[in-house]
């Protein structure tokens, strides 16, 4: 339900909460009759039955209170006609007023229809039983009430919501007696307030913790917590939807509410197994998913009219319900042992919630005259509607302090980013250095705030160029810091030759690439055009757009003492040398296609700002690394 429709239903109920206290005493005080009588009553199905003219003297009887409790066993499954003779009051507007039925019904006066809820077979629909009220046409005083029933075997006394389920048929002014009933209705809406507030707080508490979800994927506990409440809210409003409607088909909302009540309890099992571990264990999932189908198979037992399957359910049911609540209690000790600041009161509040259910489901039917609500002030709350209002309560106020813990934490980190940024700027030169002899070209473009690529130019008096580009393996902040590791280490690098730089540097990176590792490419131009090349684990260079195989050695920080083998060539003016970090190959588009080398290679007699700009107009997916330097003529 979107959450702008539940403040209508709100204001419905705050409305009818005042006009119950400024109200009086809901007590008709015209002249009315109560049908205390005794009842004839038949199954089958016969029109005649309706007449006042027919002879029930053979019928079985029943009381007046048996009829205004019409749910026995004895009466279930089928279509009854239940008739009583009786004398109208002297009212104007005469109306007769009914307790709930299970089932649709037709309401006859002497042998004329009045009214009815519901359709009969064959194609029978019924709604939640509500008291209702019929007009009677104005006629003779003597009449004849026929109350023609179809009543369904596995009909389940919870959903009657009657104002008042035992009360007694009564004749009167349709009037008082309407108004009468309008006072009785708002006071069951007052006493389903309880239930309703709480429904609201169970949505705030799951939206909240659905959005710390959105924030921080990898927190199953969060998401599996939202759901739980999210759909505990739905549970309750669909109670409260069919106590404000008389319109509420009885199939259809056991299908829906079994479904929602089996996914709410399901996703609360998989929270707490995230109470154990961070993923719910293997036999959490199972005693999860085993619930929920027992909650739905019990539904649609009784919405189908299936006793075999509503009576394996209900036995799944009590056999799991044990296991769900040991589960509850160990992840609310486990909880408890946590370091977490706002690990007591999540503890506080699924053992609450736990011993709520416990009390409702399990002592109550060994101890009967233990209270199912609790009294607050003019309201009733049942006992697991407490339990869930002090869990919600305990989970609102986790939540919120992870939030804020959460926002703090982010509020550094992006402090620290933004340190690892400034640092990064600085050493990661905006233009490359002047450079007699050759023209150089470099363009960098982190994935995130910070990278992880690197490049240097090392200009010396002799005229000699050291070019060295790099990639730490990972992102964000953890691979920035390295980078500014190793770019101190290579403006203090006494040595120039590319096969020593890079046995320093690893040196250097052992120890400090948390399991990680680091590539990097090394060249020296001397003035002569003579490049000296060495390579550890990074892309291929270019020379003038074909790929330069460099022998290679491990990436840096991997092992103690490798191996750099180094490589000469020639070149000379106007010849160009390219350098690329894997964020350019692993470009990847909307279908998931790399950019690859060959588009790499043919791009590679561009400038590196061209270069670069392909990459990302493909599909930038790593940092993005490019240097390119031509050699001038003398």
């Amino acid at each position: 339900m979107p959450r702008r429709s539940a403040f209508p239903l709100c204001l419905v109920l705050l409305l009818a909460s005042v006009r119950a206290f400024a109200a009086a005493p809901g007590v008709v005080t015209e002249i009315v009759t109560e049908l205390d009588g005794n009842w004839t009553w038949q199954r089958g199905d016969n029109p005649q039955w309706a007449s006042p003219s027919f002879d029930d003297s053979s019928w079985p009887a029943m009381s007046a209170q048996a009829f205004a409790n019409i749910r026995p066993a004895a009466q279930r499954d089928g279509i009854f006609w239940y008739r009583q003779r009786v004398q109208a009051p002297a009212a104007e507007d005469l109306a007769l007023e009914l307790g709930p039925i299970d089932g649709a019904c037709e309401v006859f006066v002497n042998g004329s229809r009045i009214g009815g809820l519901g359709a009969f077979p064959p194609h029978p629909a019924w709604y939640a039983a509500r008291n209702l009220l019929f007009p009677i046409p104005p006629g003779p005083r003597d009449l004849l009430i026929a109350i023609r029933v179809y009543r369904w075997k596995l009909a389940p006394q919870w959903y009657s919501l009657g104002i008042d389920t035992a009360r007694l048929p009564v004749l009167g002014s349709e009037p008082p007696l309407r108004t009468d009933l309008a006072l009785r209705h708002e006071r069951l809406l007052l006493r389903q307030f309880p239930a309703f507030e709480i429904g609201l707080l169970c949505l705030i508490v799951g939206c909240v913790a659905l959005e710390l979800y959105r924030r921080e994927r990898s927190e199953m506990q969060h998401l599996w917590l939202g759901i739980a409440f999210v759909f505990a809210f739905f549970d309750g409003i669909g109670g409260m939807l069919s106590v404000i409607t008389t319109a509420f088909p009885v199939i259809p909302f056991l299908l829906v509410a079994t479904a929602v009540n089996g996914i709410e309890q399901c996703a609360a099992i998989l929270f707490l197994g995230t109470c154990l571990s961070r993923r719910p264990p293997l036999l959490v999932k199972i005693l999860g998913i085993a619930f929920m189908a027992a909650i739905m198979l019990n539904g649609i037992g009784f919405a189908l009219a299936q006793q075999p399957l509503a009576t394996l359910g209900a036995l799944t049911i009590n056999l799991w319900l044990p296991a769900s609540v040991v589960l509850g209690l160990v992840a609310a000790t486990r909880t408890a042992l946590k370091r977490e600041p706002e690990a007591p009161v999540l503890a506080v509040g699924v053992t609450a919630y736990e011993v709520s259910l416990t009390w409702a489901f399990r002592l109550r039917q060994i101890f009967p005259q233990l209270p199912a609500t609790v009294p607050l002030g003019p309201f009733e709350a049942r006992v697991p509607d407490l339990g869930t209002a002090v869990f919600a309560v305990c989970m609102f106020y986790v939540l919120v302090k992870r939030f804020l813990r959460l926002r703090e934490e982010r509020e550094q980190l992006g402090q620290e980013f933004e340190a690892a940024r400034r640092v990064q700027t600085l050493l990661v030169p905006a233009h490359p250095p002047q450079t007699p002899g050759f023209v150089v070209n470099a363009d960098y473009t982190p994935a995130k705030e910070v990278g992880g690529d690197f490049y240097q130019i090392l200009p010396a008096g002799d005229g000699s160029v050291l070019v060295v580009v790099g990639d730490v393996s990972g992102k964000g902040l953890r691979a920035a810091m390295l980078v500014s590791h190793i770019i101190g280490g290579l403006r203090h690098e006494p040595s120039r030759r590319p096969a020593e730089v890079l046995a320093h540097l690893n040196t250097a990176l052992m120890g400090q690439t948390d399991g990680g590792f680091v590539t990097c490419g090394c060249a020296l131009l001397d003035k002569n055009g003579c490049v000296t090349l060495a390579n550890a684990g990074h892309i291929y260079p270019y020379r003038n757009g074909e790929e330069l195989e460099v022998p290679s050695g491990l990436p840096l920080g991997l092992i103690a003492n490798p191996t750099y083998p180094e490589t000469r060539i020639q070149i000379v003016p106007g010849d160009r040398l390219t350098f690329v970090s894997d964020g350019v190959i692993e470009a990847r588009n909307s279908r998931g296609e790399l950019f690859g080398f060959d588009r790499t290679r043919q791009l590679s007699m561009q400038p590196a700002s061209a270069i670069s700009k392909a990459a990302q107009n493909f599909g930038q997916d790593d940092d993005i690394t490019v240097v390119t330097i031509a050699m001038q003529p003398a």
